[in-house]
């Protein structure tokens, strides 16, 4: 075979070229992105449009039934939904697996840019975002402080937004809590009418005198400047100089209205409750830091921690800021626990090689195949685009026994040579090339298996991809130096006269008794065809009662769930709660929870439960236990006494589950209603929840449309 012949006969050509690949893995390791999980392109795209002060029914009919309508043309289109809640209209995308997200994200965006002049004048742009179960804050900050819930939101808004931004891998920085600036101007009703002002009138008057206008270049002898027409209110006070037309003449905004520079409503808050050190705080303002598909968790998170002591340098005395939830540790400590598995791994099976083959030598030569392919193996990996995470860890985790198998045939046919008189060389390269086919058959199976998975389209299989690809690139590197490291170093180092120590000598002799043991037993089965029989039925017999007995014991799920010590705690409470009314229930949960001793710290948005679901009426409460190794409780058990003991506050839907970092959360049991007749849906709806409460063992049951807000409908009177 060649690629013995030339490691046998250039050893140092082929331990350059072996170093080669080692040097480059390394340097790949080091420059791969960190991350929990792959990157998964779910085949869904959002359409959100905000039109202030819309209820769900104009909603509705004015946009989301129109972006429907507009997108339901692209094609490979699985299905749409949309929710036309106040204010927000969004709709929801799925194509099949097969369809190329980013493409159909692009057209989505096409069609809805066809229809932008339909929509009311006064909503919002269409935001068009493929879904991305990674988008998730990777660390979130909290600021506190002395100062108004306004300036606060003004420093999160200006200050830290613009420099956590800056940071390389960060995406997006969602703030949540404080107060926005507003400026108000309040009219008096008596002296508009008067001076027969009409609202519209008013609002282009301002509009047009609050832009600036570039103004093009002009020269003025040699040189150039730039012009510009600054025409946006600097302050309160220039609005108030503003001359409206009226119908006696130019007036003073002022002479008719008060403006204020004030803050809008607040409808959305946070509070932040540490209970290691007792200090609860309601006066906060939480920033979420998502990090960019191509960003490193762990890297990003680092610089935020090194951005964080400049930061507070700049703060105003008073005001705090401190990191509350990092979830990049979970993610580190997850790839490292797996990497020192693998590291383990390694070492067991050298050991157990070093017993079975009774030899030092030996079991270097084919031990040292292992860290060489997995490293070789990082390398391919970045060539593939891919990342250090979970499912690449485990398809190396799965391959070490691969990667030694190949060595120890390849090894063991050497041995078998040297014993028939050949020098080490001979021997290495009959060896090798004896069972040369036997070794690529043997591989060629592992890869049949695994290639398959990683040509997947589905979710899943985009998921086992990355597993199925690491696996097949250590296979192969296994392959390889079968063929070039093992014969190589075997030619070099193999000692030409066996010895054999008084303990392999023990060893050999107690194989030698195995042997012959397992010898006389399968030579007794095979020349009885009754207890051939007996052994082939008994087999068959007790896999089938062992499928049917355990088979539906075992549970099915998409995704495993972590104990990563995060419980949300979702709360709806009914049409009309202000965000005072939920502060006070929230309360009394948060007096149910902080009563456990292995929660650490409590962060609770008031206003929203997620991005589809906002009002004052409703509320999250992400939950931090202690570390798992801190606490004699699992997740999922402590998840268990919170619904019992919410399960009694009055008024009050709430669903607690895990707070899932890898979107993999939600329902496992969806049922959808279809229909053009929304009363007939709501009556079907009410049934069909009647029904499902007397399911034993469900929980967290909940429906998705709403009864809405109270409503004031004015009828103009068209004959006046």
């Amino acid at each position: 075979m060649f690629l013995a012949k030339v490691s046998i006969k250039r050893p140092v050509m082929a331990t350059m070229g072996i170093m080669v690949f080692l040097i480059f893995g390394i340097l790949a390791f080091i420059s791969l992105n960190l991350d929990l999980m792959p990157d998964v392109k779910i085949p869904y795209v959002t359409v959100q449009t905000v039109y202030p002060g819309a209820g769900p029914k104009e909603i509705e009919t004015l946009i989301s039934k129109r972006i429907e309508d507009a997108v339901s043309t692209v094609s490979q289109i699985e299905r749409v939904e949309s929710y036309s809640l106040d204010g927000v209209s969004i709709v929801i995308i799925e194509f099949k697996s097969s369809k190329d997200v980013d493409v159909a994200n692009q057209e989505v965006k096409d069609k809805v840019d066809q229809i932008i002049n339909v929509l009311p004048t006064d909503a919002m742009k269409p935001i068009v975002q493929k879904v991305d179960f990674r988008a998730f804050a990777i660390v979130d900050v909290v600021l506190s402080g002395d100062l108004d819930p306004r300036q606060l939101y003004e420093i999160a808004d200006k200050t830290l937004k613009d420099r956590f931004s800056q940071i390389s891998g960060v995406a997006n920085v969602n703030i949540t809590g404080g107060q926005e600036r507003e400026v108000r101007v309040v009219l008096d009703n008596r002296l508009v009418y008067e001076n027969m002002i009409s609202l519209p009138q008013l609002m282009q008057t301002l509009a047009l005198n609050n832009m600036d206008i570039p103004g093009g270049y002009f020269k003025i002898g040699d040189q150039e400047y730039t012009v510009r027409l600054k025409g946006q209110f600097d302050n309160v006070e220039t609005m108030k100089e503003l001359q409206v037309p009226t119908a006696f003449g130019p007036k003073k905004l002022s002479q008719f209205a008060d403006v204020q520079d004030a803050g809008k409503d607040i409808r959305q808050r946070s509070v932040y409750y540490d209970l290691k050190n007792d200090f609860r705080n309601e006066n906060v303002v939480r920033l979420g830091i998502v990090k960019s598909p191509e960003g490193n968790v762990v890297d990003v998170a680092d610089a935020i921690k090194q951005a964080l002591p400049e930061i507070r340098s700049t703060l105003p005395e008073g005001v705090n800021i401190e990191i509350i939830n990092d979830r990049s540790e979970f993610v580190r400590s997850t790839v490292e626990d797996t990497m020192s598995n693998i590291i383990l791994g390694v070492l067991f099976t050298s050991l157990v090689l070093l017993i079975f083959l009774a030899n030092i030598r030996s079991t270097f030569i084919v031990a040292l195949t292992m860290p060489i392919s997995i490293i070789s193996t990082f390398l391919l990996l970045q060539v593939a685009g891919l990342t250090l995470n979970m499912m690449t860890l485990m398809g190396l985790s799965v391959s070490v026994g691969v990667l030694v198998a190949n060595s120890v045939v390849v090894l063991e046919n050497i041995f078998r040579h040297k014993h028939l008189g050949l020098n080490n060389k001979d021997a290495s390269y009959v060896g090798t090339t004896e069972v040369m086919v036997a070794v690529l058959a043997s591989t060629l199976t592992n890869l049949v298996v695994f290639l398959p998975i990683a040509a997947m389209t589905s979710i899943v299989g985009q998921f086992l991809r990355e597993l199925a690809l690491a696996a097949s690139f250590a296979t192969i590197f296994s392959l390889i130096y079968s063929f070039t490291l093992t014969p190589m170093l075997s030619s070099l180092i193999l000692p030409k006269a066996e010895f054999t120590s008084k303990l392999g000598q023990k060893i050999n002799e107690f194989y030698k008794t195995w042997d012959e043991y397992y010898r006389r037993q399968l030579i007794g089965v095979l020349k009885s065809k009754k207890r051939s029989l007996i052994l082939i039925v008994g087999s068959f017999v007790l896999f089938i009662l062992s499928a049917i007995y355990y088979g539906p014991k075992l549970g099915f799920e998409f995704m495993p769930q972590f104990d990563d010590g995060k419980v949300k705690i979702e709360v709806e409470l009914p049409e009309g709660y202000n965000l005072n009314e939920t502060a006070s229930v929230l309360k009394s949960i948060e007096d149910k929870v902080k009563g456990h001793e292995e929660v650490e710290y409590l962060l609770t948005d008031l206003g929203k439960k997620s991005n589809l679901d906002i009002g004052t009426n409703m509320a999250r409460m992400d939950v931090q236990l202690i570390d798992v190794f801190e606490r004699n409780i699992s997740l999922r058990e402590i998840i268990a006494v919170f619904v019992k003991e919410l399960s009694d506050v009055p008024n009050a839907k709430i669903v607690v589950d895990y707070a899932s970092t890898m979107g993999a959360g939600g329902a496992p049991i969806q049922l959808f209603l279809l229909g053009q007749d929304l009363d007939k849906l709501e009556e079907l709806k009410v049934s069909a929840m009647n029904e499902l409460q007397g399911v034993p063992g469900l929980i967290n049951l909940d429906q998705s449309s709403r009864s809405g807000k109270p409503e004031i409908t004015v009828f103009p009177k068209r004959e006046v």
